[in-house]
Parts: C-alpha cells; structure tokens; sequence
C-alpha cells in the first residue's frame, strides 16, 4: 500500500457555527432579508457552515444555488465574456430555484416545468414571453 493520503471534499455537518451564528441568527430574525450569500473560494468550508447550521436549526428551510464557475481555458476572450453574461448567470439561478419550488406555489409563473413520471425528478426550464 502507497503511503498517499487521501481527504473527502464533501460537507460535514459538525463545525463550529462561531460567529457565523450570530450572524445567521441577524438574518433570520429579519423579516425584510430575504436572500443571503456565502461566498469563498473552493473548499473554504461555505457548504459545511451551511449543513452544520441546517442540523443544529432543522427548522428553518433553505434553497441552495451554486454558480461555481469552471472556465475552458481553450475559448477566446469573447466566448468567455458571453458565457458570464448576466443573462447566462440570471438563467442560471432561475433554473435552480425553479427545480427546488413545488409548481404550486408559483402559479403565475411564466416558467413551465417539464416532468418526467417516476421517482427521480428532471427538470427542463423555458420561458415564454
């Protein structure tokens, strides 16, 4: 057996909440915020500081979007500046919170879902104008 070692880059649900707590426990208790941010770079702990307040607060619900952004080294300025466009990043949020909202909560929505029968749920999101 080699002597590599090897380390899971999966969430835990046990760190130290810390300030974050305090921090997350403002936001709560503030009806007018709505949506909140964490950032930081890979592997920085932004999922596992997530999963450990879910745990200790089981309560409280949440919907996860992730624009992790992996760039192709390979296309030129031009395509890389059309694949950041807001309108890319904006599809992109859309779609994720779509596929995590029961339809019937949403209506009014201009967004129709395209189920598949089954136990697993895919989701495909257009928009009509």
């Amino acid at each position: 057996m080699s002597d590599l070692r090897f380390q899971k880059l999966t969430p835990t649900s046990n760190v130290d909440l810390n300030v974050y707590e305090e921090g997350f426990e403002f936001i709560f208790s503030n009806d007018d915020i709505r949506n909140i941010a964490v950032s930081g770079p890979y592997s920085s702990g932004k999922s596992s500081l997530l999963e450990s307040y879910k745990k200790k607060y089981p309560q409280k619900t949440f919907i996860h979007i992730s624009l992790a952004h992996f760039t192709n080294e390979n296309k030129d300025n031009e395509e890389k500046e059309i694949e950041d466009s807001e309108t890319v990043i904006e599809g992109k949020i859309l779609n994720q919170l779509i596929q995590q909202i029961p339809i019937e909560n949403i209506p009014q929505s201009n967004f129709r879902i395209k189920r598949t029968t089954g136990t697993n749920y895919n989701g495909y999101c257009t928009r009509n104008n």
